[in-house]
């Protein structure tokens, strides 16, 4: 049975409910539970936009930590600790309790699969470019240079293009990410870990 990992943050909604409620009591339930899973909504979600019907998970308990830390309202302290949260599911628990398992990278890659279809997931930046997408945090710079084009031809000025496509597909690879359709039920949560 694969171990998941879910980071929560001080002063986040389920923070707030753990602390209050117990998260192994209410379990754990996506912003908009009663929205109709779509792609394009799956992309919005891993591009930032989290009010739906999904939950992120992830394979990576170093993952889970950066985001309990890192998205934290407050530092975590011993006194008032971020979580992560971890989760053991498999097969036979997505019948039981009504919830669809998701691997973005591939749902999302059987979506933009044409190289040359209008809607890709390639950009026009140099090497460098995927860096600022993996860590807008301190290499945003490499997002912002201007795209290079061959001699003699008319720049199109600003920078590289990111579709949102790309923005998915790299973040659920760096997160390690797996996303959940419908509420987690509390029994599945096996361990709650701080972090400070």
């Amino acid at each position: 049975m694969p171990r998941l990992y879910k980071g929560v943050g001080v002063g986040s909604f389920l923070h707030t409910e753990h602390l209050t409620k117990g998260i192994r009591n209410v379990g754990i339930a996506p912003h908009r539970p009663r929205t109709t899973y779509s792609l394009p909504a799956l992309i919005q979600h891993i591009a930032g936009n989290t009010i739906g019907p999904h939950i992120s998970l992830t394979r990576s308990y170093g993952v889970a930590w950066d985001y309990a830390y890192d998205f934290s309202h407050t530092k975590p302290t011993v006194s008032q600790p971020a979580f992560v949260l971890a989760i053991d599911l498999d097969y036979s628990d997505l019948s039981r309790f009504n919830i669809n398992v998701i691997d973005p990278v591939a749902e999302i890659a059987k979506y933009v699969n044409g190289p040359l279809a209008p809607t890709s997931y390639h950009h026009n930046g140099q090497m460098d470019f995927l860096l600022g997408i993996v860590n807008p945090t301190t290499m945003s710079h490499f997002t912002g240079k201007a795209a290079l084009y061959p001699p003699n031809t008319i720049p199109i000025p600003g920078p590289a293009h990111t579709s949102l496509e790309l923005l998915a597909l790299v973040r659920a690879l760096r997160d390690s990410e797996i996303i959940v359709c419908g509420s987690i039920p509390g029994q599945v949560v096996n361990d709650i870990h701080d972090v400070y």
